[in-house]
């Protein structure tokens, strides 16, 4: 059976390339164990929802991954996760440095960081409090980890 790569190229168009990489099912998707092999990923807030199913997708494709988290749960691999309030300037400072010295670089950073304490009302109910820390944790915790010292590493 042959398998096609997806090679990314200039925006207007795609090239497919044809592999012999073992192709394994998981779910209902085919994942490539060789697709990240060798590239340094840090994906922010891997531990719950989307960011866990980033990370474990990554994980799963060869990639050499690290991820953050305030609290290491107990049912993830505790060498994998850096613990860390990315909120905080001292938490990216921290998630910067960790990443530099287990990975020796970051090649591929994701941010899904975040979540939701919308309280009965969604988000027409939130207070200016509330829009202050989402703000922190999704966009300013991202730029402290980017601009703070990774991006010289990618």
């Amino acid at each position: 059976m042959n398998h096609f790569s997806l090679i990314a190229g200039p925006a207007d168009s795609l090239t497919f390339v044809k592999t012999k990489r073992k192709i394994m099912k998981v779910g209902a998707f085919k994942i490539d164990p060789e697709e990240f092999t060798g590239q340094r990923i840090l994906v922010t807030g891997g531990t719950k929802g989307a960011g866990r199913a980033i990370f474990e997708r990554l994980a799963k494709a060869g990639a050499n991954i690290l991820t953050t988290a305030r609290t290491i749960p107990d049912n993830m691999n505790a060498s994998q996760i850096i613990q860390a309030d990315i909120s905080i300037k001292q938490g990216t400072a921290k998630v910067i440095e960790e990443t530099i010295k287990r990975m020796n670089g970051l090649d591929i950073p994701i941010n899904s960081a975040g979540g939701s304490s919308a309280p009965t009302g969604g988000v027409m109910a939130l207070e200016e409090q509330d829009w202050e820390t989402i703000l922190t944790v999704y966009l300013t915790g991202a730029e402290y980890i980017i601009d703070g010292g990774t991006v010289p590493t990618l």
